[in-house]
């Protein structure tokens, strides 16, 4: 994995449009819309390969670590947590301004999970698993895999 510095500039440039394109279409969309959340979930299934929006069908797939993407909205939440504390607003703006921001980040988040991360239990095993003890599977399901579903054994260098 190379770092963004070593990037040829042309795609460091279009990383930073599809961001900056990403970060107006989320903070201004209308949340009351089905369409901005089926927006935000081909996002999140455009990163593990299949292609979700047009400009994606005739190009090679598109995988991107899960923890990546996650890395990047919190290096986004970080930038606009900073430049909204960093303005004098009165107290209660900047509070609800950080709260939009931190859902907004967290709904991006979750609906990229849902396409890294299988489901915990299937329904076949379900009555299985409810026997187990909660200290074998605390919080396994968000950082552990299931056998063979892990989002890097797909994903091409």
């Amino acid at each position: 994995m190379s770092s963004i510095q070593t990037l040829p500039v042309s795609l460091r440039s279009i990383r930073k449009d599809f961001l900056r394109a990403w970060m107006f279409k989320v903070f201004t969309a209308d949340y009351t819309d089905i369409k901005t959340f089926e927006y935000l979930d081909k996002v999140g299934l455009m990163h593990t390969g299949p292609a979700a929006f047009q400009h994606r069908e005739k190009k090679e797939p598109l995988h991107v670590d899960y923890m990546h993407c996650a890395l990047l909205l919190g290096h986004v939440h970080n930038m606009l947590t900073r430049a909204v504390l960093a303005r004098n607003l009165p107290a209660e703006t900047t509070q609800t301004t950080l709260v939009a921001i931190n859902k907004v980040l967290w709904i991006q988040n979750d609906l990229f999970a849902r396409h890294y991360i299988p489901p915990r239990h299937p329904a076949s095993e379900e009555s299985e698993t409810k026997d187990k003890s909660a200290a074998n599977s605390w919080g396994w399901g968000l950082f552990g895999r299931s056998s063979g579903s892990s989002s890097s054994s797909s994903s091409s260098s």
